[in-house]
């Protein structure tokens, strides 16, 4: 049996302490607490965003959106989500017409109470760009 020194046994403390401050040091840092999405109505001039926890839906004066993820702005208020677009025209649409639901995604900011919103269309150069307050109650006149 091997006999250990006082001063060995100081020195083990020592490594010991020293590989659990390098392991530590290497760990994963803490989560960070997600961001709640943001919910509710939010509306513009012919423009009705509805928003909940796992997405929403956007109604324009001849077009809707489908947004297929929640939209959590990062720390400056931005955001970037993944959905589906369908416009339309007016006058009678065939009951067995299969909408044209094309991808898209939309990006923008909120400040406050006010989101600025664009929308990209797959395939489209231009985006649409809306002024939305969030509780704004809007009453669509859809094109006909």
């Amino acid at each position: 049996m091997e006999r250990r020194t006082p001063g060995s046994v100081g020195l083990l403390i020592v490594f010991a302490g020293v590989a659990l401050m390098i392991s530590s040091a290497h760990a994963a840092p803490p989560s960070v607490p997600s961001v709640p999405p943001l919910t509710g109505d939010w509306g513009g001039p012919q423009v009705r965003l509805q928003l909940t926890e796992t997405g929403g839906k956007l109604d324009l004066a001849c077009a809707s959106a489908i947004i297929d993820m929640p939209v959590r702005p990062d720390a400056a208020g931005k955001f970037v989500v993944l959905g589906r677009y369908d416009s339309f025209t007016g006058g009678p649409t065939p009951a067995d017409a299969a909408p044209a639901m094309a991808k898209a995604h939309f990006d923008g900011h909120v400040e406050g109470d006010t989101m600025h919103l664009s929308v990209h269309r797959h395939g489209e150069k231009a985006a649409e760009n809306y002024t939305l307050e969030r509780g704004r109650r809007v009453k669509l006149i859809r094109c006909g």
